[in-house]
């Protein structure tokens, strides 16, 4: 890990952000003292998935139902009241 003060990065911040694009992790000290750390973006691990083709992005515009129709036959508080009718 590299280290640097703020005032090094204030007047070289390209110079520091450079250093980090190839990989290094850079610590920003301030009086001998840890404040900052900057480090790497890490790759997109979905958007890699999707770019490859080994995952397919859900559609943000499909149209999903909000709830599905009641079906014959008691309904689900029914069978649970049911169901928990012998514990009283």
């Amino acid at each position: 890990m590299e280290t640097t003060t703020v005032r090094r990065l204030s007047h070289d911040t390209a110079g520091v952000l450079a250093l980090v694009a190839t990989g290094h992790t850079v610590e920003v000290t301030r009086n001998g003292q840890p404040v900052a750390r900057i480090v790497p973006v890490q790759p997109d691990v979905l958007a890699g998935l999707v770019a490859s083709g080994a995952l397919i992005a859900a559609d943000p515009t499909a149209v999903r139902p909000s709830r599905l129709p009641a079906g014959p036959g008691p309904s689900t508080t029914e069978i649970l009241d049911d169901l928990r009718s012998d514990r009283l």
